[in-house]
């Protein structure tokens, strides 16, 4: 932007060229709390920023409210995967160094259950069965 600032009176004027307006800096985030099942670390999480200036570098600590992470932790892939179920946050830094942070969690899914259910044979047949139900899992 250019700005010309002038008196009431006419008297005085004064400009200024080239103000760069910083917009508030957020962490959007998708794929928060991909399942990581109870047997994996199946977990991602993917993170965006907005406002800013190009490009963003990405970084991800474990357990939530974490201080900014050294400059060395920060990466051009805004994906992490391989996550165990937990807090973490998540953090985006823009061109000029301006890092915004995002609390983030990534769920579990169930544990499987099973439950048979047998069915009692008919008398003098061997027409009994078992059956088998589950719960939760992939």
């Amino acid at each position: 932007y250019n700005v010309t600032v002038t008196s009431a009176g006419g008297c005085g004027t004064a400009t200024f060229t080239n103000i760069h307006v910083q917009f508030a800096f957020n962490v959007f985030v998708t794929n928060n709390g991909t399942a990581s099942s109870s047997c994996a670390n199946t977990g991602s999480i993917t993170l965006f920023g907005n406002a800013g200036i190009l490009p963003y570098t990405y970084a991800l600590s474990p357990g939530s409210g974490q201080p900014t992470p050294a400059p060395g932790a920060f990466q051009t892939s805004n994906a992490f995967t391989g996550l165990a179920a937990g807090s973490y946050t998540g953090f985006v830094k823009d061109a000029l160094g301006c890092v915004s942070p995002k609390n983030i969690t990534v769920g579990t899914i169930p544990a499987v259950v099973a439950n048979p259910f047998a069915v009692a044979a008919s008398s003098c047949n061997p027409d009994g069965s078992i059956q088998i139900f589950k719960t939760g899992g992939v």
